[in-house]
């Protein structure tokens, strides 16, 4: 089968990704469909009690009430100059947002608790929050801010910012009459704020700083863009009373956002990885849905080709549960690898593009092999605003249908495993796609290989142009690190300096002992893909990786998965050129195993009783380095620890060559 015949048959290859927003835009009457007033939002009342009891099962008004609760009489928390001040000392980013994020939750449990319950009890309570964010002089995270601290007369738009654009007019949209008798000053506050900090600094022409995180960042537009634009026009449809200003604020949204489609990968790959899929096309979904029903269903791109190409990439990058519980997937980039993601999300956007495989993955990780059953997943879901919140209680109740009946066919005597593996099951052994120079393989006994080749100058990317990562039976055996707690340098010119973001940490080589080095300009030249009877070939020139101190011509890097029902391997082959030698060569693999030496030429590596054997060449030397791991974040994915096999060679290796690892089940 050709390289062509595989890119057509197991990816969405190449579509037309070019101004699909602004063409359905131009549609007839669809332009016209946008009209002020809040009459669009698919919610009722907080006064049409009947109409929130059929929304909610009692369950979830049990769980909501539940949580508000907790949060009457909650202190609204000041955010402290020191917390700000932190990203330029100590580099924490984290004090602030611990803050921020604790305020927002508990604004988001009143106001549900109150949907819920309709008496009143939380009324007092949501006023008090309303009144701080009201009279509150900033939104924004501290690295979104000019300087270090805010600066009340020059708003942007930021990631912090949209959080509470997508949640304050909410509150204020159910319970202003509520608010009025209390304090009409309350709602008026709250609206001077929503106008400064979110509305105007969306508008066109506002500022000259205002595309900073509504556009473009390096000439592309990543997760950020669908999240602000969503986030900032969800406020000016909700609220702006001026006709030809909102119909401004949509056009230039909509165009926005078409920047951020024409810059995405053309086969439907996420570029940030499948560890920010969820901010990326998930919050993509949100805008469309924004439009969608604001526009009374005309706005509609639900079916265009590429947009529902996209929604199938954490299908295919993630594996199943291992023997300890975690859901593994390919964590390639900022990502984690353990943890089975938001089965509400993938449920929701599935459900909305039409992707049956989305939606079927979305209900293979509510299942849980060692309770034998599916479980609902928790009321909040994605729910870190307010709008997820109720996007998740539009969409939960067909949710938890379905798992009831999965659960009914296990009553009826079906195992949970067979059930997972028919959700499973519409998977391709094989997903190539040829625009990031990535490939996901699967194998009938149960190995899954990821492996990439790409550039280095990916949003959330690391150095890792030619890595692999290698599950067998979900175990991990060969990995990407993942990305630790944000800090200061995470997103700096110090990134790199991280040792989880950079090459030596990654499954790829070092030609004279040097380095891949950061950015677009370092990656790979070419990348080929093929199925040869029954072996799985991908080929990448990776060279380009390095800088000319490496004085490497060529290095082609092979990776041969041979597809077997019980013998699966895969061969590991480096042909390199150099014009000069330097030093000796390095070829670094990532394991969360024990590395055991044997005989020369052979090691072995055990993991969760899971033994692989690995070989190669006698003219490499071995070395183990060990990372035990400080990060939090990190540690639990890899239980604290983590090993580097280094292979050297000698110090006046041939200028060409071949290394060749065969790795097999022991």
């Amino acid at each position: 089968m050709t390289l062509a015949c595989l890119a057509l048959t197991f990816s969405a290859m190449a579509q037309d990704n070019v101004d699909i927003l602004k063409t359905e835009y131009n549609q007839p009457g669809v332009a016209e469909s946008f009209k002020v007033g809040s009459d669009w939002y698919p919610y009722p009342a907080y006064s049409d009690r009947e109409a929130w009891d059929k929304l909610m099962t009692k369950d979830m008004k049990k769980a909501y009430i539940k949580k508000a609760k907790k949060y009457l009489g909650y202190k609204w928390q000041h955010i402290p100059a020191s917390t700000y001040i932190a990203l330029n000392t100590t580099g924490d980013k984290q004090a602030m947002r611990k803050i921020e994020a604790k305020n927002r939750e508990a604004i988001i449990a009143l106001m549900m608790g109150e949907l819920a319950e309709g008496k009143g009890q939380f009324l007092m309570d949501i006023a008090d929050g309303l009144w701080f964010y009201g009279t509150s002089y900033h939104w924004h995270h501290s690295n979104q801010t000019y300087g270090q601290l805010p600066r009340y007369e020059m708003e942007k738009v930021g990631l912090g910012s949209v959080r509470l654009g997508v949640t304050i007019p909410i509150v204020w949209h159910f319970f202003h009459e509520e608010m009025d008798k209390i304090d009409k000053r309350i709602s008026t506050v709250v609206l001077e704020a929503i106008q400064r900090i979110i509305i105007d600094p969306a508008m066109p022409g506002y500022g000259t700083k205002k595309f900073r995180w509504l556009g473009p960042i390096n000439n592309k537009r990543g997760n950020w863009n669908p999240w602000c634009n969503h986030g900032s026009l969800f406020a000016i449809l909700l609220l702006e009373k001026d006709q030809d200003k909102l119909n401004a604020a949509v056009k230039a949204s909509v165009e926005n956002v078409d920047q951020y489609l024409a810059t995405y990968s053309p086969d439907g790959a996420c570029e940030e990885g499948v560890g920010y899929w969820g901010q990326s096309v998930g919050r993509l979904y949100e805008y469309l849905q924004l439009l969608y029903d604001a526009s009374g269903g005309k706005f509609d791109v639900f079916e265009n080709k590429f947009v529902k190409s996209m929604a199938e990439y954490p299908s295919r990058a993630y594996g199943g549960t291992n023997k300890k519980g975690r859901y593994m997937k390919v964590n390639f980039g900022d990502g984690n690898a353990s943890g089975g993601g938001s089965a509400m999300m993938y449920y929701k956007v599935g459900t909305l593009f039409g992707h049956d495989e989305l939606r079927d993955f979305a209900l293979s990780i509510t299942g849980d092999v060692t309770k034998k059953k599916f479980i609902y997943p928790g009321i909040s879901g994605s729910g870190s605003e307010g709008y997820r919140v109720l996007e998740n209680v539009r969409h939960y109740g067909n949710l938890c249908a379905e798992i009831d009946k999965l659960n009914q066919r296990i009553k009826d005597g079906t195992p949970i495993t067979s059930i997972l593996d028919e959700l499973r099951g519409n998977i391709p052994h094989v997903t190539w796609y040829p625009a990031m120079q990535q490939a996901f393989l699967r194998t009938g006994d149960n190995w899954l290989l990821g492996a990439k080749a790409g550039d280095n100058g990916e949003p959330h990317g690391h150095n890792d142009v030619g890595s692999f990562i290698l599950y067998i039976n979900n175990i991990p055996f060969f990995v990407d690190p993942g990305v630790g707690t944000y800090v200061k340098d995470t997103f700096s010119k110090n990134r790199f300096k991280i040792w989880s973001m950079a090459a030596p940490w990654h499954s790829c080589p070092a030609p004279n002992s040097v380095q891949q080095m950061n950015g677009k300009q370092y990656g790979a030249s070419s990348s080929t893909f093929e199925k040869i009877k029954k072996e799985y070939v991908m080929t990448s020139e990776i060279s380009g990786a390095y800088p000319k101190e490496a004085a490497c011509k060529s290095y082609v890097r092979t990776l041969r998965l041979k597809d077997s029902n019980s013998k699966s391997s895969l061969v590991i082959e480096d042909n390199y050129e150099l014009t000069e030698r330097k030093a000796s060569d390095d070829v670094h693999f990532i394991t969360p195993g024990e590395v055991t030496l044997g005989a020369k030429g052979v090691l072995t590596i055990e993991k969760d009783g899971e033994v692989i054997k690995m070989t190669y060449p006698s003219t490499l030397t071995p070395e183990i380095e060990r990372m035990d791991i400080e990060d939090s974040r990190l540690a639990r994915h890899w239980d604290g620890v983590l090993f580097a096999i280094r292979f050297k060679s000698a110090p006046d290796a041939p200028l060409t060559g071949t290394y060749r690892f065969t790795i097999q089940m022991k």
